[in-house]
């Protein structure tokens, strides 16, 4: 391919490819079983256990994505992780309920390859992307691919809510969305910059190392630690705000529509986020969000009756702007500069989102479990403390991004 290709085109593309699979992972899949098996009675434990699952598949894909990206190509890596989502959506059609096997567990094992394919395109989209894109700008360009991405975010759970819960119509849309990424993906021409891939892949063993060593440092590894606090965050909120809404005493087709208004929370404020990033620097932009989710958890805890559901309606559209994942792409970008990468933008997207899926296989387990022992009341709590522990990530290094 010619390198002097026009970018537009391969910008639009890359964002449409990105766009159709988050809306088949993220949009539908993801929140889709959570509510299709608390609606067919599977205990918040097991739902909480596949979700679990599905961010133990992204873990295994977003480890193997920078030497994948380096063997096949980043356009192969976000083919194939396409094609995964499509299986995966078509292999729950014809999952059972119950029988000898324990019904969680072949629903997680489905689940897991979503994950791996959500995984693998994350690395290699939002790597090749960002490539293509100068530092200037940095916060404004991923505040507004953050906010296609909740657009599609928002638009899942509309899906979900139309076609209802009685049937498997929405497992169909996924495979769709999905398949859409192989009709998008011939228009991205422009190919990754060679600067931008190691001269020598990283293995998936030592890219988890690197991960945890980050973490621990004192003077690096803010994207890192701010992927797994977003995780965590992500995978309470996200992943099981939904179910704890039922059990506030919604309906699950409310608790569908209540997601509609946690995606379009995080549609209206991902590129203003952005923007103060490159203004006013991440840690201003991170202490503003955990203040914000603070407040929503203590409107939660005084409002705690079934009736008083206006506070679930105010408290999804704000603590759905809690995007802490704009930030961590932020951070993970500007440290692809770093010594240790090298200028390899797919070992440091890599390693971020690494860190993130962490957070995410942990987050709905532990939201599960405490909805179980201690109810919506121990959940609020945790989303509290969840808020509090985000003012004490350290990233005032990376003050505004320009």
């Amino acid at each position: 391919m010619n390198p002097n290709t026009p970018r537009l085109p391969t910008l639009i593309a890359l964002n449409a490819v990105s766009g159709l699979a988050h809306l088949a992972q993220f949009g539908l899949l993801y929140p889709l079983v959570a509510l299709y098996l608390s609606a067919q009675g599977m205990p918040a434990w097991a739902v909480g256990l596949v979700g679990t699952l599905f961010w133990s598949g992204m873990l295994l894909g977003s480890t193997w994505a920078p030497r994948l990206m380096f063997d096949l190509g980043a356009r192969r890596v976000v083919a194939l992780a396409a094609a995964l989502t499509v299986l995966a959506a078509l292999g729950f059609t014809q999952l059972p309920l119950r029988g000898a096997v324990p019904a969680w567990l072949l629903w997680g094992a489905v689940g897991s390859l979503v994950g791996v394919g959500t995984g693998l395109r994350w690395v290699a989209n939002e790597s090749w992307l960002y490539s293509l894109c100068g530092t200037g700008n940095l916060g404004a360009v991923v505040g507004w691919h953050e906010t296609l991405i909740h657009a599609v975010q928002a638009l899942g759970p509309v899906v979900i809510a139309a076609v209802g819960l009685a049937s498997v119509a929405g497992f169909y849309w996924a495979a769709l969305a999905a398949a859409l990424c192989f009709a998008a993906l011939p228009l991205a021409r422009l190919p990754m910059p060679a600067a931008s891939m190691a001269v020598r892949p990283i293995g998936p063993w030592r890219l988890l190392l690197n991960m945890l060593h980050s973490v621990r440092s004192a003077q690096q590894g803010a994207a890192a630690r701010l992927g797994i606090w977003s995780g965590l965050m992500d995978g309470v909120l996200y992943g099981m705000f939904a179910v704890y809404c039922v059990q506030r005493g919604v309906s699950a087709q409310q608790a569908a529509v209540l997601m509609v208004v946690f995606g379009l929370g995080g549609l209206l404020t991902s590129a203003p986020l952005g923007l103060l990033c490159d203004r006013k620097g991440v840690a201003f932009a991170l202490r503003l969000m955990v203040y914000a989710g603070l407040a929503m958890a203590a409107l939660l805890l005084l409002a705690s009756s079934a009736e008083e559901n206006w506070a679930l309606w105010l408290a999804a559209a704000v603590l759905g702007m809690l995007s802490p994942l704009t930030l961590t792409m932020i951070v993970a970008t500007q440290e692809a500069s770093r010594p240790e990468f090298k200028g390899d933008l797919g070992q440091a997207i890599g390693q971020a989102s690494l860190a993130f899926t962490l957070g995410t296989v942990a987050g709905p387990a532990l939201a599960g479990w405490v909805l179980d022992a201690g109810g919506t009341l121990a959940y609020t709590v945790l989303v509290a403390l969840l808020c509090l522990a985000g003012l004490g990530l350290n990233v005032r290094r990376h003050a505004p991004c320009a």
